[in-house]
């Protein structure tokens, strides 16, 4: 069959190959643009070391090292042709990225180091940078492509939290708080970089070499994460038999639903299954130490997507045949546990026992599993098979009880069907007010909201928000918790003072979704509390219930 590039190329018509050249070049620019934008630094480079090219955050970030003095870099373009040695005034910086790159290109593997460099200002700077070999059509390798994020914040972070959590211990209030800021504030740009990325891959399937990078991007935002659980994991890990007979009300659904939002993107990118079910013979409202098992299930998930690599992992909450007690069971089919080495999973710092380098982890996580399971009276079993997969089934006691005061829903399933997709599509143009201060998160979500035909409104400060609401009128709006001028919940009661209504829909948008944030909103007029990132699954739901539903169409 004959492409189109060729059918093009062939022809007589000069003003059709000078327009598709033109849309070929205007496409080049607005993908360059996009991927100049993207936080982060990623690179190309030869056999030689010498730089191919790279992103402007790469040129930003060598202005705070100390460079040779005949070095100028004012854009991408200057640093072609150069190699480490030419731009550093130290040659020990030098030296540790050219061995990591020669052991990248020398072995053919990809690899993860922590880079550090002295700054101009007499400090250091941290960079936690992915390389992988870059290789021809001939299986040969021909330099280069690494990405790095400044993680220097996260190591001064680790030292603090250190300090913060002695300061912290004797009171639990202002602990949560810092989690629940901390969670914001790298979720929140974090969810721009995750609509980056998709905007570039949906927009690249025909330019390989632009895929690559975008892949590698990619994979640096899951090292990120990563790294960011780690830190988050050290902050929460308290002792669990504080406050040990502190028990809060939990609806079963929305957790469940919270679960399954948090992590079905992850699953869903390493093409598994993700099947969540609650047994409908259970009460909606149980009475639990929410935080703990929130932990056991968090650790057990994780643990599930890092051992499976084909298949399917399996959550359920399930009514036991112990009555008063329920069952959570997180199952995969990864590479599963000999039968020797059950016994052994819960000591501490106990790693897989798949001696593969990739599967990297503290050792502590089943550890803590185990330890929160017995802080709720609960037991912890176990079933195995090697290559086959793991299954997890924790049994505890909980108090059944009627729901009081519930009114904020937190988040939705995120199933749906064509009907969904249909309905959404119908909506007539609406007004939609987006009040978020991270770029880069306001531009995910407003790409989104323009696939469905709608205007937007962008306001980064309350200030803002509350001048566009005193001059336009909006169908919803999507409000970010944590403003530099002011948090959501106070805003949203300035809002309702302005409109004079409460038929508006206004949706929270957090990075954390923790008690102290609910037990706010329990007496405020809010639609919606979803934690980012927000999901065009999620986006679907929401435009059907309350540009729909509320009458709103």
């Amino acid at each position: 069959m004959v492409s189109l590039k060729d059918k093009i190329f062939k022809s007589k018509d000069t003003q059709e190959k000078d327009l598709y050249i033109k849309r070929l070049e205007d496409k080049i620019k607005e993908l360059r643009s996009v991927i100049d934008k993207v936080p982060g630094n990623f690179y190309w480079k030869d056999l030689d070391g010498k730089y191919l090219g790279c992103n402007d955050s790469v040129i930003e970030s060598l202005t705070h090292i100390p460079l040779k003095n005949d070095v100028k870099l004012n854009s991408s373009s200057d640093i072609v042709g150069k190699n480490n040695y030419d731009l550093f005034e130290d040659d020990f910086h030098a030296d540790v990225l050219a061995a990591n790159d020669n052991l990248v290109m020398s072995t053919g593997e990809e690899q993860v180091f922590v880079e550090s460099f002295s700054n101009r200002v007499g400090g250091s700077q941290y960079w936690l940078s992915k390389k992988a070999p870059h290789v021809n059509e001939l299986g040969e390798t021909v330099g280069l492509i690494g990405s790095a994020h400044d993680i220097t914040i996260q190591k001064k972070l680790e030292k603090e939290l250190k300090i913060a959590l002695e300061k912290s211990k004797s009171d639990a209030k202002a602990k949560e708080d810092f989690i629940d800021s901390l969670s914001h504030d790298i979720r929140t740009p974090l969810a721009g970089i995750i609509g980056l990325i998709e905007y570039l891959e949906k927009n690249t399937k025909g330019m390989p070499d632009i895929n690559e990078k975008t892949k590698i991007l990619n994979e640096a935002t899951k090292s990120f994460l990563n790294f960011f659980n780690e830190i988050l994991a050290t902050v929460e890990d308290v002792d669990v038999n504080e406050n040990k007979n502190k028990h809060t009300l939990v609806n079963l659904k929305e957790l469940i639903a919270e679960f399954e939002n948090i992590y079905r993107p992850a699953i869903t990118n390493k093409n598994l299954e993700f099947n969540v079910k609650l047994d409908k013979k259970i009460a909606a409202h149980v009475e639990v130490r929410k935080e703990i098992v929130v932990k056991i299930i968090t650790n057990l998930i994780g643990n599930a997507i890092k051992f499976t690599e084909k298949g399917r992992i399996n959550f359920s909450i399930n009514s036991s045949d112990s009555p008063g007690y329920i069952e959570i069971i997180v199952s995969d089919t990864g590479i599963g546990i000999a039968p020797e080495n059950i016994e052994k999973l819960f000591d501490r710092f106990t790693r897989n026992f798949s001696n593969r380098i990739d599967y990297k982890g503290t050792g502590l996580g089943l550890y803590m599993v185990n330890k929160y399971v017995d802080s709720i009276s609960g037991t912890l079993h176990v079933e195995s098979e090697l290559g086959v997969g793991t299954s997890f089934k924790v049994v505890f006691p909980v108090k059944y009880k009627p729901p009081v005061n519930e009114v904020v829903t937190v988040s939705n399933s995120l199933k749906l069907n064509d009907d969904d997709y249909d309905k959404c599509s119908a909506i007539p143009e609406k007004n939609i007010l987006i009040i978020e201060d991270n770029d880069l998160a306001a531009f995910a979500l407003d790409n989104m909201i323009k696939e469905f035909k709608h205007k937007t409104t962008i306001a980064s400060t309350a200030a803002q928000a509350i001048e566009e609401l005193k001059n336009n009128s909006y169908d919803l709006i999507f409000l970010d918790q944590d403003l530099p001028d002011a948090n959501g919940v106070d805003l949203i009661t300035d809002i309702r003072a302005i409109i004079g209504s409460y038929d508006l829909p206004i949706i929270i948008l957090s990075g954390h979704i923790g008690r102290n944030l609910q037990a706010k909103l329990k007496n405020i007029k809010c639609q919606g509390l979803f934690v980012k990132p927000m999901q065009v699954e999620h986006l679907v739901k929401i435009l059907n219930k309350y540009l729909v539903k509320s009458g709103v169409v």
